[in-house]
């Protein structure tokens, strides 16, 4: 399954439209803010992403983690599963 990501170039017609437009209208923002004139390099085209996160070698020790993630996961999400906390609502989150 792949989730449409919001970017300057978001394609509206997805089953996900209703949902994201609730939200973008609810944060004030466009697709169009996601481009950035003044720094390109940061500016988000937006696209599709999977749904599931396949972490393939994972270790874990002395303090060191180490996986391997396919083309396009994210390894900030792996990390936030790791290290957040048992009951994330009574810390905080």
């Amino acid at each position: 399954l792949a989730l449409p990501f919001v970017g300057y170039s978001y394609y509206k017609k997805t089953r996900f439209d209703f949902q994201i437009s609730k939200i973008l209208q609810a944060e004030e923002i466009t697709p169009k803010d996601f481009f950035i004139k003044e720094m390109q390099e940061i500016s988000s085209e937006g696209g599709f992403r999977q749904a599931a996160i396949q972490c393939t070698d994972y270790s874990a020790k002395n303090n060191t983690v180490e996986f391997s993630l396919s083309r396009g996961s994210f390894a900030t999400i792996i990390l936030r599963e790791i290290m957040k906390p048992d009951d994330p609502i009574l810390a905080g989150f």
